[in-house]
């Protein structure tokens, strides 16, 4: 938990010494909000081949735009992500999961002159999960560094509102010596659509 500060405080300080960028270039700042699925594109081991079920979320993410073709983004977002157990039996206190996804990226754009712009971004963060309690028996809550990367297509509605809609997947995996039974590497798509407001 102590990485996960770390880098959200380091994230937030290049955010705010960028503010000050941003305004003296006359770019902005955009602020948006989200609604999205988040799907597993790896199970989480071989046999008996347990797996994150579709999940469902939404979030808010803040960018600073330095210049028409670059743009720095900080984003968190919440998803209600169930496990399939595939008869693991009792290494899982419940099947019931969610998940926070805080992360940072550089985002390249590409504005078109009709005010569409499709951008593309690479960048890390961290997945935070809860698992379930069931009676006595509390659940764990593992945090995992991830890498992510992605792409997505904005749309003006005049001249500060926008709707967009991106796909982004995140890489990582699970402590071993906690999750023994949790064996591959893990790759989740994140499908999100929103509305952005710069100013």
């Amino acid at each position: 938990m102590a990485r996960v500060a770390t880098f959200a405080g380091v994230l937030l300080m290049v955010l705010a010494a960028a503010f000050p960028l941003a305004a003296q270039n006359d770019h902005g700042i955009e602020v948006s909000v989200f609604v999205g699925g988040n799907k597993p594109l790896q199970d989480l081991n071989t046999v008996p081949s347990a797996t994150f079920k579709t999940g469902i979320g939404a979030g808010a993410g803040v960018a600073v735009i330095l210049d028409k073709n670059l743009a720095l983004r900080l984003d968190g977002s919440f998803a209600k992500s169930d496990i399939t157990s595939g008869n693991l039996g009792n290494a899982l206190v419940s099947n019931s999961w969610s998940r926070i996804m805080i992360g940072a990226d550089f985002v390249l754009r590409f504005p078109m002159e009709n005010g569409i712009t499709p951008y593309f971004t690479t960048g890390g963060g961290a997945v935070m999960f809860k698992e379930g309690s069931t009676g006595s028996l509390q659940g764990r809550s593992p945090t995992r560094a991830a890498g992510r990367f992605g792409a997505g297509l904005k749309f003006p509605i005049g001249d500060k509102l926008g709707i967009f809609g991106q796909a982004n997947a995140w890489v990582y995996d699970f402590n071993q010596s906690q999750f023994t039974y949790f064996t591959k590497v893990q790759v989740d798509m994140a499908l999100t659509a929103g509305v952005s407001f710069t100013f």
